[in-house]
């Protein structure tokens, strides 16, 4: 080798440099060995490797010999049982452990950095290092296949084992200590002298735990786990104690009080995040952004001031000819000269439409989505200032369609508030849980009477307007729009992909694929919606299969994670065909929708919930980038009237399966 190559002389480079010429020696023989002296396959045998790799045939023949004898046979043999005991392989490269820990570390950075561009300070979050990437997680992303499977079954089991341990660490019920680890508690077996599982070239066992004290690393873990247990159930039977000692009162005594506070308290939620005000949610489909378009109709000051004047209901005339005619009662809204983001002259004003006498009369400004009266009730529009005028209480009566009772403060009795209806409903909801029952088939599922429950904590979120939701609230909101869209003549366009079936598309991606594509095959939709759970956030997928494209929708514009996206592109290039039959091989185009983003960390729910709405509402099946534009958080008044519509349509359905039963 010195003769042929010129190999530094200093100590260590020499010695480095020897050692890989070696490692790479050794592969190389042994890579010979295994393609052409025990070639498995024809073409290894028919091969030349001396006219391969310029050897003579002498030469050759000598290594071949070698590799023939007994003891070699032996050493052979031994090698390939040792190799049996390997059920977990990895699929690292030559750079092992350390460049997948560069990998994940530089990934972690990336992230890092995506996620401070949406904060107000993303120098601050970007100062401190990312954390280590801990040896259990170096473990399992090396068994790890790109698909999410993993290399073996016993790298399954062990991978669960992990996961499971790591959920017993947040809970205190396990606690990891020295080489106890996880890694190792779940392996079962101890680390190998000289080596440490997962953590990289050249680490020894002295170098990772430190030198190890003279009671066993094994009996000390045991012992403090002992120590943790005890402290636990100490605390648990003191809780207990204190709990018989301070409610002594019977059962449905408690039940009542808790009620009565839970009844206050969320009334008081409820008028600080839920001010009555009626807006229905055409409006809200109707503009799609909520910016500056809030309606301001509300007869008197939030805070309850008897001495604010009600604004008085006003006539909505038309021309005809000389005369004008009365087609609707409404009230002039306060603001500005802009109404839908268009600017009028002063000679015209912002009005609310609460009652309509004419339906089929033509608005005075028509716009793409409001050309006649009808199409107008319960939002804003402009009409000419001239035209509006006030209205005898004999007027006001002409249409058959009385208007709603109020109170001596002008707003809606409390009874009218399905918010306020629902803070009803928990207290018979705090020990049983409300199963409603739905055909599965329409969602693509093979059970026809399907049911999902909502339980006390699932609606006290919608109550209380500040959580984050549960997936059996997106669940009945698909329901919803499902039913929604068919009054609306869109049964045929619009399919809903239901959340659970497509949730935690990591651990199920076989299955989630599988679903979306029977689901795209059998219903034919134009367009389906998804409301998609990945850890903890919610996101909304748009499938369009006759185009081929997907809308993706984030309010923390987190791109789409990889398992999600192969198993909407698997399904969709099975589910699309051709004019003759044949399937499209054509990868779907993605389209990240850059729309609202939320300003807090619970409203992700409602922000899909508000786009579903809105694409349903509008009739949209293309061109999403041209109709999400604003890049603003939702408005709380916006949120409240998704929250509103929720309500009505869990108390409708609640109302209709306590009548059936």
């Amino acid at each position: 080798m010195q003769a042929k190559f010129d190999i530094p002389e200093a100590e260590k480079a020499k010695k480095k440099v020897m050692s890989t010429v070696g490692t790479r020696w050794r592969q190389f023989k042994s890579s010979l060995t295994t393609k052409f002296v025990y070639a498995d396959t024809q073409a290894g045998q028919e091969e030349n490797p001396s006219a391969k790799y310029g050897m003579d045939k002498q030469t050759w023949d000598e290594f071949v010999a070698s590799r023939k004898t007994p003891d070699w046979q032996e050493i052979r043999k031994k090698a390939k049982e040792s190799q049996k005991y390997n059920d977990c392989p990895h699929v690292l490269s030559r750079g092992g452990y350390d460049l997948l820990e560069k990998k994940m570390l530089d990934e972690k950075t990336k992230q890092r950095q995506q996620q401070a561009l949406l904060t107000e300070n993303p120098l601050s979050d970007l100062e401190e290092p990312p954390s280590p990437i801990k040896r259990h997680v170096k473990w399992k992303m090396a068994r790890t296949k790109r698909y999410g499977q993993m290399t073996s079954k016993a790298a399954k089991e062990i991978s669960d084992r992990i996961d499971s341990l790591e959920e017993q660490t947040t809970q205190g019920s396990f606690v990891p200590h020295g080489r106890d680890d996880i890694l190792n508690t779940a392996i079962g077996k101890p680390e190998h002298p000289g080596r440490v599982r997962a953590a990289g070239s050249g680490m020894t066992l002295t170098q990772f735990y430190g030198r190890a004290t003279r009671t066993s690393s094994s009996s000390s873990a045991t012992l403090m786990q002992q120590q943790w247990a005890d402290i636990i159930g100490n605390i648990k039977e003191q809780v207990r104690n204190e709990y018989e000692e301070q409610h002594k009162r019977s059962l449905e005594e408690f039940k009542k009080e808790l009620s009565s506070q839970i009844f206050i308290q969320l009334s008081q939620m409820g008028s600080q995040y839920s001010p009555l005000i009626e807006v229905d949610l055409q409006a809200l489909a109707a503009r799609l952004s909520t910016k500056g378009s809030n309606v301001e109709t509300a007869d008197v000051d939030p805070s309850g001031d008897k001495n604010v004047s009600l604004k008085p209901t006003m006539g909505l005339y038309v021309q005809r000819q000389n005369t004008t005619v009365l087609v609707a009662l409404g009230k002039i809204c306060e603001g500005g000269s802009a109404i839908h983001n268009v600017t009028y002259a002063d000679d015209v004003v912002r009005v609310s439409v609460d009652k309509v006498i004419e339906g089929d009369a033509e608005v005075p400004f028509p716009t793409s989505e409001i050309q006649y009266v009808k199409q107008a009730l319960q939002t804003f529009i402009a009409w000419p200032t001239n035209l509006v005028k006030k209205v005898s209480h004999e007027e006001s009566d002409t249409s058959p369609k009385k208007l709603p009772e109020t109170d001596e403060r002008g707003t809606n009795d409390f009874d009218h508030d399905p918010l306020r209806q629902l803070i009803k409903s928990l207290y018979f909801m705090y020990d049983t849980p409300v199963e409603l029952k739905w055909d599965g088939s329409k969602f693509g599922l093979s059970n026809v009477d399907a049911s999902f429950f909502l339980t006390f904590s699932d609606v006290n979120e919608i109550v209380a307007g500040y959580k984050c939701l549960n997936i059996s609230i997106l669940q009945l909101w698909m329901l919803f729009l499902d039913e929604w869209s068919s009054t609306l003549g869109h049964a045929s366009v619009y399919g809903f992909l239901e959340p659970q079936s497509i949730h935690n598309a990591k651990d199920r991606r076989a299955e989630c694929e599988h679903y979306l594509q029977a689901w795209l095959k059998e219903s034919q939709r134009e367009v389906y919606l998804g409301a998609y759970l990945n850890q903890g956030h919610w996101q909304l997928v748009v499938l369009c299969p006759a185009t081929n494209v997907v809308a993706w929708f984030c309010s923390l514009r987190k791109k789409p994670d990889t398992h999600i996206k192969t198993a909407i592109n698997n399904a969709m290039k099975s589910a699309n065909t051709t004019a003759d039959g044949t399937n499209n091989p054509a990868t779907p185009k993605w389209v990240e929708v850059k729309s609202h983003v939320q300003s807090g960390g619970y409203e992700c729910g409602y922000y899909v919930m508000h786009w579903m709405w809105n694409i349903v509402g509008g009739g949209l099946k293309n061109d999403w980038s041209m109709w999400f534009l604003d890049g603003t958080a939702l408005d709380n008044e916006t949120i409240t009237t998704i929250r509103q519509k929720w309500a009505a349509y869990f108390l409708k359905v609640q109302s209709i399966q306590c009548t059936k039963s």
